[in-house]
């Protein structure tokens, strides 16, 4: 489970357990709203919530995995020439199904 799974994980058992969670910060917003304006307004404030997002969701940590596949056909078919020749290009329709 990734680290952005978890806090979706956490946020979903949060608001089952607090389902009034909502009017809390509704109240907690409105009481602080001026506060938070003044505060936010300023750029160095605006460029650190940037960056924080961009670092929170940058992808720092690939996942890969190291092994051996095999990569097969669904479905093997024979093609048969009307004339004799040399095959230089396969147009292919994907179909639904």
């Amino acid at each position: 489970m990734g680290v952005r799974s978890g806090w979706v994980l956490a946020l979903l058992i949060f608001r089952s357990a607090y389902p009034h969670a909502g009017e809390i910060y509704e109240t907690l917003y409105l009481d602080k709203k001026d506060l938070m304006r003044s505060h936010l307004t300023h750029p160095v404030v605006a460029a650190a919530g940037a960056l924080l997002l961009l670092v929170l969701f940058a992808p720092v940590w690939p996942e890969t995995r190291v092994g051996r596949f095999s990569l097969e056909p669904v479905q093997k078919s024979t093609i048969y020439a009307r004339a004799a020749g040399q095959v230089s290009d396969i147009c292919r329709r994907k179909r639904s199904s």
